[in-house]
């Protein structure tokens, strides 16, 4: 019978590696999230720097436009600058906004879903492990 329950215990110390390792890579979800959430969030502050400079770029050269054509005076440039302001460029942030939300939230749902997983494998093999437990 001492030969059975050494068999037993030798048996469910075999998943201790296993055990680790699970509990190792649900343990650096959080950290691989942050470092997707940064990642995410350095990728639309250049979007949105880029279009602060596309805004920039249409403003003066709206600004010169109107200068060439005489009408510097006359609101023509202010008019071209919300024009371009109200079609594009408040359209375009909007997108940029409602993207990377979309995008932190899928990384969010997603390091879950993974953590959801490995703590189902790992209850799993507790529950297997516990059958040869005395």
């Amino acid at each position: 019978m001492a030969n059975l329950e050494k068999i037993m215990a030798e048996t469910s110390k075999s998943y201790d590696n296993s055990r680790k390792a699970l509990n190792n890579q649900i343990n650096a979800i959080s950290g691989d999230l942050a470092a997707q959430q940064n990642r995410i969030n350095a990728q639309y502050a250049q979007q949105g720097k880029n279009l602060v400079n596309q805004r920039n770029w249409q403003a003066q050269s709206s600004s010169m436009a109107a200068s060439r054509n005489g009408g510097s005076f006359g609101g023509s440039s202010e008019i071209a600058n919300k024009k371009y302001y109200q079609q594009a460029y408040v359209p375009a942030v909007t997108q940029m906004q409602t993207n990377q939300a979309n995008d932190l939230s899928s990384a969010e749902s997603d390091a879950n879903q993974r953590r959801l997983n490995l703590q189902q494998t790992l209850a799993q093999l507790n529950d297997e492990a516990s059958k040869y437990a005395m």
